[in-house]
C-alpha cells in the first residue's frame, strides 16, 4: 500500500472583517493571517474498506475526538458527493496543534486532506 504524507500548519488570524453577504448565504471576509511553525502531519494510505480516521498527539497516544463529524469527514463527504472515491483509506492525524485554540487547526488538517486525495485518486 502506498502512503502519502502531508503537514498541516496553524494560522493565526491577526484581523478578520466581514465585508459582505453572499447570495448564498456565505460571507466574504477579508483576512490577514499569520502562518506559524506549529504543525500536525496528516497521512493518507488507499485501502480496500473503509474511511478510518485516527488522531494522536506526538508521542503516539491515540486522542479521544469524535470523527464522525470531524471537519475531515465533512471534507470527505463533500469530495465524494462530487467525485466518488474507489475504495477507502485509512487517515492518521498526528495532532500538536491544540484543539479549539482558534489556530485553524481543523480546517488546516482538512485542507491537507484534501490535497493528500488529489495525489492518491
Amino acid at each position: 500500500m502506498t502512503t502519502w504524507k502531508t503537514s498541516a500548519a496553524a494560522k493565526l488570524n491577526l484581523t478578520l472583517e466581514v465585508i459582505g453577504k453572499r447570495e448564498d448565504g456565505f460571507h466574504d471576509l477579508a483576512s490577514v493571517a499569520l502562518s506559524l511553525d506549529l504543525v500536525d502531519d496528516v497521512q493518507l494510505t488507499r485501502t480496500d474498506g473503509e474511511r478510518s480516521i485516527t488522531y494522536t498527539d506526538d508521542r503516539g497516544r491515540r486522542l479521544s475526538i469524535e470523527t464522525s463529524n470531524d471537519i475531515i469527514n465533512r471534507a470527505w463527504t463533500a469530495l465524494e458527493r462530487r467525485c466518488p472515491l474507489p475504495g477507502g483509506a485509512e487517515i492518521e492525524v498526528v495532532k500538536r496543534i491544540p484543539l479549539a485554540a482558534g489556530l485553524g487547526g481543523g480546517s488546516t488538517d482538512a485542507a491537507a486532506f484534501l490535497r493528500l486525495a488529489r495525489a492518491a485518486w
